[in-house]
């Protein structure tokens, strides 16, 4: 049978019985690897793996009697045995097809995972025409709000309000399913420490590189044109052991996004909220103001200046660096309001 990428979706967490085996195949191996595992947690029970049994693609290609012989054999710890394929060719095809001649009821599940098959794919034709089988495509797409929601379910998330779900959904069309899977994993354990539902501000703290806060509170200061905070966080940066060419390399890299957005001719929110990653919550507010305090010249003004205090740092003034580069900053911040 053929399903839809949603209903695919849905039978991986929730199979029809009706059904003895399923293909999942698609380009995002990271997804299919997830579903997989979801698939087999459905059957089996969370972590109840020892009723798997795995058959070497290649050894089953030249001989379906061990296909027949996995799919007879019953498990030693009783439930429902599975029977697992990875990397699923159209070689497997024939051999497949003369099992499900002679499936029985009490056969174990079987599972066939693959890369890309084309609709004329031998193995996928199979699976779309078997009665007892589905063809599980798992294609690259965002996924969409009841998916999201899905999954935060499956990873124990009960509690999430509305602004969080939209920038999940935000962030899923802007990433692959693996960097998705991996944020759903943070929000996971962050939700364990806390009794209140998780917030776009929680969101922000889960995202991969949140642990560069300390970095982007200097320069946000700066962008912000708040002077007076840039010595105090500095200090902190330098006691920890920040090197001052790091700081540098991504105040340019700040005031390169400020000159993309100001430079684009249009709102800076309407910009802002087609960036690749997308910016949430309260950086996106502090990002839209600080957009408004520069324009595109005192941006360009502003990336001479820190190239030049860079390649002094680098030309050998490292140990005048952290005097340096914060009277640099001081004077970029002085800048921002005039």
């Amino acid at each position: 049978m053929k399903l839809s990428a949603r209903d695919a979706l849905q039978f991986c967490r929730s199979p029809d019985r009706r059904y003895k085996a399923a293909l999942i195949y698609g380009e995002d191996g990271v997804e299919i690897s997830r579903r997989r595992v979801q698939l087999i947690n459905a059957l089996l029970g969370e972590g109840e793996n020892h009723n798997v049994t795995r058959l070497d693609v290649a050894q089953a290609r030249r001989d379906t009697a061990i296909i027949m012989d996995a799919l007879r054999s019953k498990g030693f710890f009783g439930g429902e045995p599975i029977v697992l394929i990875e990397n699923g060719t159209d070689g497997l095809a024939a051999g497949l097809s003369e099992t499900f001649a002679s499936a029985e009821a009490d056969d174990a599940f079987l599972i066939v995972t693959a890369g890309i098959l084309p609709a004329r794919s031998k193995l996928r034709k199979l699976f779309e025409g078997e009665v007892s089988a589905v063809a599980a495509p798992c294609y690259q797409t965002a996924l969409g709000r009841p998916e999201i929601e899905a999954l935060l379910k499956d990873a124990g998330v009960s509690g999430i309000d509305e602004e969080a779900i939209r920038d999940l959904v935000d962030f899923a069309r802007s990433t692959d399913s693996g960097a998705l899977s991996e944020l759903i994993s943070r929000i996971s354990l962050y939700a364990l420490s806390s009794d209140t539902p998780v917030s776009s501000a929680d969101i922000i703290e889960c995202l991969p590189g949140s642990g560069d806060a300390d970095l982007d509170d200097v320069v946000d200061a700066v962008a912000d044109g708040d002077a007076r905070s840039v010595g105090p966080l500095m200090n902190k940066l330098e006691s920890q052991g920040v090197n001052p060419t790091t700081l540098a390399i991504s105040a340019m890299r700040k005031f390169r996004q400020i000159h993309m957005i100001t430079s684009a001719g249009g709102p800076p929110d309407s910009v802002i909220s087609r960036l690749r990653p997308p910016v949430f919550g309260p950086r996106r507010d502090r990002l839209s103001r600080q957009a408004r305090l520069w324009t595109t010249t005192k941006c360009e003004g502003a990336l001479k200046l820190i190239l030049e205090t860079d390649s002094a740092l680098r030309g050998g003034a490292a140990a005048a660096g952290y005097p340096m580069l914060e009277r640099m900053l001081i004077r970029l911040a002085l800048g921002a309001k005039k």
